[in-house]
């Protein structure tokens, strides 16, 4: 697994990847949340969003339990979890 940066600042794609995905993920959240606002109440929203983010969660434990050929539960390091965690956190907030 890279850690660093690659010599001579050459953009790969682990240096490039990250960073798109959480600017995807942090434009669509207010977008998520205005529509959903507006047709559902906020037990409703809520209970959507724990939902997705145990998905996501979910998703990516499974990933990573695939990938070492062992059970993971919980793998920060990986996308999927941080972003079910960071978007069921930023639903309480909403």
């Amino acid at each position: 697994m890279e850690t660093g940066h690659p010599q001579g600042g050459h953009a790969i794609k682990h240096t490039v990847i990250w960073p798109s995905l959480m600017l995807m993920v942090g434009v669509s959240i207010p977008l998520l949340f205005a529509k959903r606002a507006q047709t559902r109440t906020r037990g409703q929203f809520l209970w959507s969003a724990a939902l997705r983010a145990a998905l996501l969660f979910l998703l990516g434990s499974f990933r990573v339990s695939l990938g070492k050929n062992a059970p993971t539960p919980i793998e920060l390091g990986s996308a999927l979890q941080p972003i079910g965690i960071a978007h069921f956190v930023a639903a309480l907030l909403a």
